[in-house]
């Protein structure tokens, strides 16, 4: 009977539920999870980079000391068994990424490298001493830059060979609308495939300015593309591969030379000698910052301004500038259309010279940059002295008992 009744009111069951679903408050919320994958609700990535990095943490430290880390395999094995059990944690779904930025990129490549330095056993001085660029080669793993055009090319041709026809569309407008769409970085991974192909003849060719001939080779569903992707990553893992080896023979073979070679006859300086700062004493500093520091501590040698200083406001212009920072750098400020600074010639032209029983007025601390830059002073800056410190100098010098007989007077 409750069935008939439901299947006789069938459209005002429906309505009602809808209605009463639809009345419920929802609770908004930044980012949520579907099918493995976290989507946030500014469209960024940040969110789910950050946590697919803290899900693959916990899975490598669950399997990290009987199996990744375990000496008692081979190398090969190990890194095998990441690719299998930790890779696929931190880049799955990865083809259908937009493009990340710069900062990501770098923040998956910096925890990229940290596992596989685990993973390899590397001693604290092979960290230092490895670059990263070794640690990838000998991973067999491209940077994630590679990884991601890799799979965003793989997942295109499953994407036109079984996806429905309104997500492909949808596609298409999200290229027109969107300055960074799944499009514009599938046309960027296109012409790094193009690059890769340069002497090599393949069909359909990459035609980047028109994807017509393409669309339709994906949707033929052929497995050649796939053959064809993942020989152009090993193509680029191997020149890879040969410009590392031809950066370390580099470094070796001038290493070597500078060891047993002679270099007289070379006007040219290596980087470590004109990377240097030579005081006239003949010690020598590797920044600008430490000869300055050792001429005023060593020399008495300040900065050209140092002598027109005496206090917080501009001797030229009485401008009270709050700190002696700012004095200096409002002294030594060069306009961009005027070519001299005009204070500080003026104070050379008069000949000012700050004499070292001037005492030193700082201007109180400043909690924040909301002060006004500059004040400008009504006058010439006073040599203000306290008259109780007088009185008290005074008092010392005046004997106990001519006190008292004032006093008693």
């Amino acid at each position: 009977m409750v069935a008939s009744c439901i299947k006789s009111s069938r459209s005002s069951c429906i309505v009602c539920l809808a209605i009463s679903i639809w009345a419920l408050p929802l609770q908004p919320i930044m980012a949520w999870k579907h099918l493995g994958t976290t989507f946030a609700a500014n469209h960024g990535l940040e969110v789910g980079i950050q946590q697919r990095i803290g899900l693959t943490q916990a899975a490598f430290g669950q399997v990290a000391r009987p199996i990744l880390c375990n000496r008692h395999l081979r190398e090969s094995t190990r890194i095998q068994l990441f690719h299998t059990l930790i890779g696929t944690k931190l880049f799955f779904g990865l083809g259908a990424w937009q493009t990340p930025t710069t900062r990501q990129y770098a923040k998956l490549r910096a925890f990229l490298l940290r596992l596989l330095r685990k993973v390899l056993r590397l001693t604290p001085d092979e960290v230092a001493s490895t670059p990263a660029v070794e640690i990838l080669r000998r991973a067999r793993q491209p940077e994630p830059r590679v990884r991601h055009a890799v799979d965003r090319l793989l997942y295109a041709q499953r994407l036109w060979e079984f996806g429905p026809a309104e997500l492909q569309h949808i596609l298409h407008r999200e290229h027109a609308l969107c300055p960074n769409s799944l499009m514009h970085g599938l046309l960027a991974d296109l012409a790094w495939l193009q690059q890769l192909e340069l002497h090599l003849s393949h069909q359909p060719p990459i035609r980047t300015d028109d994807l017509t001939d393409l669309f339709d080779y994906w949707q033929k569903g052929s497995r050649d593309w796939q053959r064809r992707v993942k020989t152009a990553l090993r193509r680029h893992l191997r020149q890879e591969g040969m410009m590392h080896q031809m950066h370390r023979l580099h470094t070796q073979f001038f290493h070597a030379l500078k060891e047993q070679a002679s270099f007289h006859d070379l006007t040219v300086a290596d980087d470590a000698t004109t990377n240097e700062f030579v005081c006239f004493c003949q010690r020598a500093f590797s920044t600008p910052q430490g000869l300055a520091a050792h001429k005023r501590l060593a020399h008495n040698i300040g900065a050209q301004e140092k002598h027109l200083i005496d206090g917080v406001t501009c001797p030229c212009c009485l401008k009270f500038l709050w700190t002696r920072q700012r004095l200096y750098q409002h002294l030594a400020y060069i306009p961009r259309k005027r070519q001299v600074t005009q204070c500080f010639q003026a104070l050379q032209r008069q000949g000012l010279q700050v004499t070292d029983d001037c005492p030193i007025i700082a201007g109180g601390t400043l909690t924040g940059l909301n002060q006004a830059e500059a004040l400008q002073a009504m006058g010439p800056f006073p040599l203000v002295k306290d008259s109780r410190e007088r009185e008290r100098v005074a008092t010392h010098k005046t004997p106990v008992w001519a006190m008292w007989g004032k006093a008693h007077h």
